[in-house]
């Protein structure tokens, strides 16, 4: 079979036969965190990182733990969104919390804190919270609509224009981020 017709997975257990028992062991590991998470990438330089300092056990030992702070991060977030849908809003942002307590960088913790505060109408609030996730990630769609929709709300429309020109440079196939159509005029103005 060719190597490029190969999915992960075959890639995967190609490789696992041909390795150490403590080398399965790291495999196995990161292939469940990679798969468990697409959007924390920062794992995999600490773990690049530690593997070069510890011995083969030491880096599982490593692994194991930055896997179940993974798990939990992941589980406070699902939370979080649950609290949010249910419109239990203090629960959602204790919980949200909870998330950034592991993660100080976890983008989505942010959306979901200022979800909270435009479910509430607290449009000040929710531009913060919506600011501090895309100052870690800058490309992130619906953190960016959002704010602009807090910003027209509030009647600073230089600003709303602003973000959503940036949504149209990041996706400009999408019709809703052109600002002269009226799907993007009735977000904002939402």
């Amino acid at each position: 079979m060719n190597a490029e017709m190969l999915t992960p997975a075959m890639k995967y257990r190609r490789n696992l036969q041909e390795l150490n028992e403590d080398q399965r062991v790291i495999m196995r590991l990161e292939y469940r965190i990679n798969k468990n998470r697409q959007k924390w990438v920062n794992a995999a330089v600490q773990v690049e990182s530690f593997a070069r300092a510890c011995t083969a056990r030491q880096v599982a030992s490593v692994l194991r733990e930055n896997l179940r702070l993974l798990q939990l991060k992941m589980k406070h977030v699902g939370d979080a969104l649950a609290c949010l849908r249910n419109d239990r809003y203090a629960e959602a942002i204790a919980t949200a919390d909870a998330a950034l307590q592991l993660d100080p960088a976890c983008v989505e913790a942010f959306r979901i804190r200022g979800h909270t505060m435009l479910r509430q109408k607290q449009y000040p609030e929710a531009i913060v919270e919506y600011s501090r996730a895309l100052e870690i990630d800058s490309e992130h769609l619906d953190c960016r609509m959002a704010r602009a929709r807090c910003l027209g709300t509030l009647g600073n429309w230089d600003n709303a224009i602003k973000d959503i020109e940036s949504l149209m440079d990041l996706d400009p196939s999408n019709p809703e981020y052109d600002p002269h159509s009226s799907v993007c005029f009735t977000i904002v103005r939402a």
